[in-house]
């Protein structure tokens, strides 16, 4: 009984341990921000096209991690998502 209580004390510990941001997570940090710098206000952008205008991207960036930043730019309200003609566009909201 002793031991279990230690392992579930070990795992609240694990589960709420402040954990620094993984290599991939401040990459797309950086993405982010570069992202809202590159986009002109105004201007619908559709995610082939920022693939290919926006030289800050990995050349080996796909379409879907494309797609995921500008979802997390949607919710944290920096970006507004439109679709048209059932094609996705995204749309940087002006301050």
């Amino acid at each position: 009984a002793e031991k279990l209580e230690g392992m579930v004390l070990q795992l609240e510990k694990r589960a709420t341990a402040e954990r620094k941001p993984s290599a991939r997570q401040v990459e797309n940090e950086t993405l982010k921000q570069s992202i809202l710098e590159a986009m002109e206000t105004d201007r619908l952008y559709s995610v082939g096209e920022m693939i290919k205008e926006f030289v800050f991207f990995p050349s080996d960036i796909t379409p879907q991690r494309v797609s995921a930043l500008m979802t997390q730019l949607v919710v944290d309200k920096k970006v507004i998502r439109e679709v048209d003609k059932r094609k996705v566009y995204f749309k940087v909201v002006v301050e």
